[in-house]
């Protein structure tokens, strides 16, 4: 029910459910992207609701979400692809994260990245590199 009312997005209802203790009402607030409920959920429990908040690419809190522990939050900060985000998640050390960073296809990183010890990233790379030669000139 909490979450229904979340839906609906009335901002005295939201006033009170973003620190609700089930995780989709605070998703469900999150996806409102009101200022005051994203500067309290940029440091929720769940990733799932960081990176809810990374999604809506608010400078600063890409800026807090680059150094998230968890590798979704960061996949995303990547994806978003700022590129002093990218400068320092091309090195993540997680797979997931520097695919994301190859998807962003800026040379820099491809050039990096295509001897990656992770098949999935090199797998990415390349298909970067054929979509690049596909674009005309």
């Amino acid at each position: 029910m909490r979450e229904v009312v979340a839906s609906i997005g009335r901002d005295k209802d939201l006033d009170v459910l973003v620190n609700d203790p089930e995780r989709d009402v605070r998703l469900q607030v999150a996806e409102w992207g009101r200022e005051k409920d994203v500067d309290v959920l940029v440091n929720d429990s769940d990733p799932c609701i960081r990176e809810e908040i990374a999604r809506q690419g608010r400078p600063r809190h890409l800026d807090l979400l680059i150094n998230d522990p968890d590798y979704s939050v960061r996949s995303m900060v990547a994806f978003l692809g700022r590129d002093k985000d990218l400068d320092k998640l091309v090195a993540d050390p997680d797979w997931r994260v520097r695919e994301s960073v190859a998807i962003r296809g800026r040379e820099q990183d491809l050039r990096i990245l295509e001897n990656d010890e992770n098949q999935a990233v090199w797998e990415e790379v390349a298909r970067q590199r054929r979509m690049q030669k596909a674009l005309p000139k």
